[in-house]
């Protein structure tokens, strides 16, 4: 039979709730007797019940990562569920507190409320990650006394933080780098309409585009899956072609991974005759060819401040109850210019032009009477040369700092821009002396 606690107080010739006090480390026993009780138990084998042992509640420090929609695949990855377990793991270690998981659907949260689960589970909090507006913690973590930190969505109560992205934000800026390549033409392929977070990256791809007095061309839902996105390109390639939208923003890398299949698929390539751009910054999105332009919405950093949150309200300390989490635009080969807008080959929105160059675009300006004509000159023959010669100078004697310096009017990161793709840097170099 194994060793109960009881056997261990006998042998020690104190009480259960003595014993009982020298593994939950209370402080109301004298340290003799503490040690006493501790190489008793060790001699006689005993193993404590963490389970009992968390039901103090002096002691109740255990907490749980909730996660939703984990087994559904609908855009809770692998590598996103990975990373975040990762950050708040670091800090459960930093500050000797207990995590555990559990996965639960929409139709487990319905058997039982919130509070009622953490209860049964002796949990202090929780961190949910996954949850849809549409599930049942949702509705009822307004009103629950139980601690909880939502990743993602935000929940109003008295006892819920918030941990996220400003996905409208993100999602701007990056639209705002695809019309600075002249693209007017635009796609958004959206995740599931009932997600908080595909309505406010959605938000910040039309606020960037009501700038400009455009909407796009179509917000399609792909409910976060890969296949479900190619299916829809490879729709909108076949009735459209190259007439159609010149780039497609996506709500996530693996809608990007599935509209990159779709476009290939179509004897077409991506970063070439297609712009194209992700968010969650996958590493999957960096290992395709060309790289997808992603937002790393930095996921270990999220669990990280998610756990130190919810163990700040459990302990009732006062920190921020919401923590926006700093992104990091990666802009890949995947996004390419369409020109200035002209009708010299230049062509963005008002052209319908594939937005490659051609020996007759090259000229039109002659031919048409072009209103840009000087922008046509410098972008078709000025500024090539100019490239080619900063290129061969930087090549050769890249070792002096001073010509180096002087030869460079870029600064340092978008010369290695220039270096893995000349065309995209062209093309935002442009951009920028157009204005």
């Amino acid at each position: 039979m194994p060793v109960s606690i009881r056997d261990v107080a006998t042998a020690a010739g104190v009480s259960v709730g003595t014993v009982s006090r020298a593994f939950n480390d209370y402080h109301d026993i004298k340290e003799e007797t503490k040690q006493t009780i501790l190489a008793v138990a060790k001699q006689m084998g005993y193993v404590p019940n963490l389970h009992a042992k968390t039901l103090s509640a002096k002691n109740r420090q255990t907490m749980a990562i909730i996660l939703s929609g984990f087994m559904a695949d609908h855009g809770l990855t692998d590598e996103l569920v990975i990373k975040m377990l990762r950050g708040a793991c670091c800090y459960a270690e930093e500050n000797n507190i207990e995590f555990a998981t559990y996965i639960l659907s929409s139709e487990q949260q319905e058997e039982k409320t919130y509070e009622q689960f953490c209860s049964e589970h002796s949990l202090a909090g929780a961190m949910c990650f996954g949850i849809k507006t549409t599930d049942v913690y949702y509705k009822c973590l307004q009103s629950s006394k139980t601690p909880c930190v939502t990743v993602d969505v935000r929940v109003e109560g008295e006892n819920i933080g918030y941990v996220g992205t400003d996905n409208a934000k993100a999602c701007y800026e990056m639209t705002q780098q695809v019309l600075a390549l002249g693209h007017r033409r635009i796609v958004y392929l959206n995740g599931r309409e009932e997600a908080m977070v595909c309505t406010e990256r959605l938000e910040g791809v039309m606020a960037a585009l009501a700038e400009h007095g455009l909407t796009p061309e179509a917000n399609l839902y792909t409910d976060f899956r890969a296949e479900c996105a190619e299916a829809l390109v490879l729709e909108y390639l076949a009735t459209h072609g190259k007439t159609g939208a010149t780039a497609f923003l996506c709500a996530s890398d693996l809608i990007a991974l599935g509209a990159a299949k779709a476009i290939n698929r179509c004897g077409y390539r991506v970063g070439e005759d297609f712009s194209l751009t992700g968010f969650d910054g996958l590493h999957v999105a960096d290992l395709n060819e060309p790289a997808i332009a992603t937002i790393d919405q930095n996921m270990e950093g999220k669990g990280f401040a998610a756990a130190e949150l919810l163990h700040a309200i459990v302990d009732r300390r006062s920190l921020p109850r919401c923590r926006t989490i700093p992104y990091r635009l990666s802009l890949g080969g995947s996004l390419g210019g369409f020109g200035l807008g002209c009708s010299c080959g230049l062509s963005g929105s008002g052209g319908g032009g594939s937005g490659r160059s051609t020996r007759a675009g090259r000229h039109g300006y002659q031919q048409q009477g072009c209103q840009h004509k000087r922008k046509c000159f410098f972008h078709f023959h000025f500024l090539p040369f100019v490239l080619s010669l900063r290129t061969f100078v930087l090549h050769r004697w890249s070792t002096s700092r001073l010509l180096y310096t002087r030869f460079s009017k870029l600064s340092t990161r978008k010369i290695n821009y220039f270096r893995r793709n000349r065309i995209f840097l062209r093309q935002n170099l442009n951009y920028s002396l157009s204005k």
